[in-house]
């Protein structure tokens, strides 16, 4: 695949946050899909490292939300917060 754009790189980075599957960045980006997930597949390639960026922005997002509600006393953020903990932990 040839560079992304700037704006493609950022879309990229946000279909990953929402968890978009290759099928869909495909058709929205119109990409070729045999090319896309040749790429998608190699964990050093551009296109993954852009996808799991937005992915682990999305979940350390929801942690600081977490975090903060946790601390004015939110039991159930705590206890989410907890287990998110422990789910990052065992990765």
């Amino acid at each position: 695949m040839n560079k992304l754009t700037e704006e493609q790189s950022m879309m990229l980075q946000n279909m990953g946050a929402l968890g978009y599957p290759v099928s869909k960045i495909c058709s929205i980006m119109s990409f070729d899909r045999e090319t896309f997930e040749k790429e998608f597949k190699n964990e050093n390639s551009e296109i993954k490292k852009l996808y799991n960026k937005g992915v682990d922005y999305s979940g350390y997002l929801i942690d600081i939300k977490l975090f903060e509600m946790a601390k004015s006393g939110d039991i159930k953020a705590i206890n989410k917060l907890d287990e998110r903990k422990k789910q990052v932990k065992n990765k």
